[in-house]
């Protein structure tokens, strides 16, 4: 697909959404399935369907059944919240993966915090903890930039240095320490899925640096610094991924642990939110 029908698909996407909210929203949420209850403490909120916008295709897995837009307030900041995701492995490619990213963008959005679940590859982590992206690692074979440049959003050739926010991580850093919430972080590996990693490709990892890895994350990390946001990336260490343990975590067990420990995050989100000027 080339630039300009790609611009136009955004395009129908704003002025669709603006028949439904004059909302102008500053800050963007983007929500893993497993922590689409976060969007509980949004108020004031209008929930879009994504079978209801034009150009969205449909979730297929049971754990993106999720897909709702919602535009609303939370403390006193607009703010615009993608209550699940689409996602590579129901055969999406990155550029359709990343089309909301781009609308936030399109409709004013200067900041995205960028929510998920991972496994823990670091030793020192636990599973319930939260981990504070610092930079990422795209292992899923795709770029969301491939083919042609979106010039009106950035350029062809963008950097990726230090593209999460050090003063969005100095402030939750502030947050999490007055909120008595165990922060840690590190870098995200992005998969593709939907199959976990091998012990083979955890110890890759590991000897590689990385900290926590999932599903999601990165594309949408790359658009928006593309675009020119603010990122903040926040991960919820659903189960410890490393190739020595005895089994690997179901998708069942890891969203029960984010049921688990979804407070901590909504805390996070709602009091950083908070902070920012």
């Amino acid at each position: 697909m080339n630039s300009e029908a790609v611009n136009k698909q955004i395009d129908d996407i704003v002025k669709f959404i603006t028949t439904k909210t004059d909302i102008k929203p500053e800050i963007g949420i983007s929500l893993s399935t497993t922590l689409a209850d976060i969007a509980d403490i949004i108020q004031d909120k209008v929930v879009i369907p994504y079978t209801e916008i034009p150009h969205l295709p449909p979730n297929s897995c049971q754990y993106t059944t999720v897909g709702n837009l919602i535009l609303g307030k939370l403390n006193g900041k607009n703010v615009m919240v993608m209550q699940g995701r689409m996602l590579l492995f129901e055969g999406h490619t990155a550029k359709t993966a990343t089309l909301l990213t781009r609308v936030m963008r399109k409709m004013g959005v200067e900041t995205i915090f960028i929510v998920s679940t991972g496994g823990g590859l670091n030793y020192h982590f636990r599973a319930g903890e939260i981990m504070l992206v610092t930079d990422h690692v795209n292992f899923t074979g795709q770029s969301p930039l491939t083919g042609e440049n979106l010039d009106n959003f950035g350029p062809r050739f963008c950097s990726m240095f230090d593209i999460y926010d050090s003063e969005l991580q100095d402030i939750t850093r502030v947050v999490a320490t007055e909120n008595r919430i165990n922060l840690c972080q590190g870098v995200y590996i992005g998969i593709a899925g939907p199959e976990f990693p091998t012990r083979a490709e955890l110890r890759l990892m590991l000897e590689n640096g990385n900290d926590a890895v999932g599903m999601s994350v990165v594309h949408e990390a790359i658009v928006a610094a593309h675009s020119g946001m603010k990122i903040l990336g926040l991960i919820l260490i659903a189960d410890m991924a490393l190739p020595y343990s005895i089994k690997q975590s179901t998708m069942g067990e890891i969203a029960e642990q984010a049921k688990l420990s979804i407070d901590k995050m909504k805390i996070l989100v709602k009091e950083v939110i908070k902070k920012i000027e």
